[in-house]
């Protein structure tokens, strides 16, 4: 459609009135465009709540199913914040940068009990709950000669991320912050945000914006914001890796020891577009959950969802 009227307005040249009514059709064009794109969102977040709500039945107050549900729901309440350090290697591979962790880091003799390691995206992530835990870790893998090799630092905590989509490209990314503080009247500085990325969709331009905590604050009611003549919708955007070879959550494929499974199913020996199996989550299943006649890679599997609800209430108990 839009090749077609482009050029029908080559071709007229300076006919204004067909001309004119070219113009109008293109904006009309862009103002629906932007209407589905929201409306698409909301019926994506509208399906995740329906599959949510199916997930629970409704049950007497004080059943065992309820007290279970409460308890599960107090406990993820509770949860304490975590710390990581990340290291990484120019020479080793994850794997090898673990195992040599692993020989010359002794958990015992630090008294640590709860600390964790899995490949990241920039290295080996250590996590423990305790912020003296992470301290004596940080100061042990900087002052053993073995490890010198290895690069150590602490995640940028500034990552509550919020995005946004359907960004005119004409937009000036340098003052993107700064327009979003004046132009929708918010209660922070342009310092309080930060564009972590972006890039071009088919849509319009997508950015990431990192803010703290005052900007979670005046951002948390807000379910669209203003940008010139756009009105955009705003999201929160968490990552939990989740792999696409093994269908497992806490890693990608980059750092995947596992089988390849089908995505749908899990089960080996097929793919996921060559599946004409009912769905089932073999992490959910796993887990002991219910709910499992979905796909792994479901936006709505509730292990998913629980993990992402921990990783913001991670992100939120550690900002400044």
């Amino acid at each position: 459609m839009m090749k077609a009227l482009f050029k029908i307005a080559s071709l007229v040249g300076e006919n204004s009135e067909v001309q004119e009514q070219v113009d109008n059709v293109l904006t009309a064009h862009s103002k629906l465009k932007n209407i589905v794109m929201e409306q698409n969102q909301e019926i994506a977040f509208q399906r995740g709540r329906i599959a949510e709500l199916e997930r629970t039945t409704v049950q007497p107050r004080g059943s065992p199913q309820v007290q279970k549900t409460e308890e599960d729901g107090s406990k993820q309440l509770q949860q304490k914040p975590s710390y990581a350090l990340v290291v990484s290697s120019g020479k080793l591979q994850k794997s090898q940068v673990a195992k040599l962790i692993k020989e010359q880091v002794d958990l015992t003799r630090l008294d640590i009990q709860d600390a964790t390691m899995r490949p990241g995206r920039e290295g080996v992530v250590i996590t423990t709950d305790s912020k003296e835990a992470v301290g004596k870790l940080e100061a042990q893998l900087q002052r053993k000669p073995a490890l010198q090799q290895l690069q150590v630092k602490k995640p940028n905590e500034y990552l509550y991320n919020i995005k946004m989509f359907g960004i005119d490209e004409d937009a000036v990314f340098d003052t993107l912050t700064e327009t979003v503080v004046k132009q929708n009247h918010l209660t922070y500085e342009p310092t309080d945000l930060k564009v972590q990325k972006k890039w071009k969709g088919r849509q319009g331009d997508t950015v990431v914006i990192a803010v703290n905590r005052r900007g979670v604050n005046a951002l948390q009611k807000k379910t669209h914001v203003n940008i010139g003549w756009d009105r955009l919708p705003v999201y929160e955007h968490f990552f939990v890796p989740r792999c696409v070879k093994c269908g497992e959550h806490g890693h990608t494929v980059n750092g995947c020891n596992g089988p390849a499974r089908c995505l749908n199913c899990g089960r080996e020996g097929h793919r996921q577009e060559e599946c004409a199996n009912t769905a089932r989550c073999r992490v959910c299943e796993g887990e002991g959950r219910n709910n499992t006649e979905h796909s792994t890679m479901s936006w709505n599997c509730p292990s998913y969802c629980d993990k992402l609800d921990a990783e913001k209430r991670r992100i939120l108990a550690r900002l400044k």
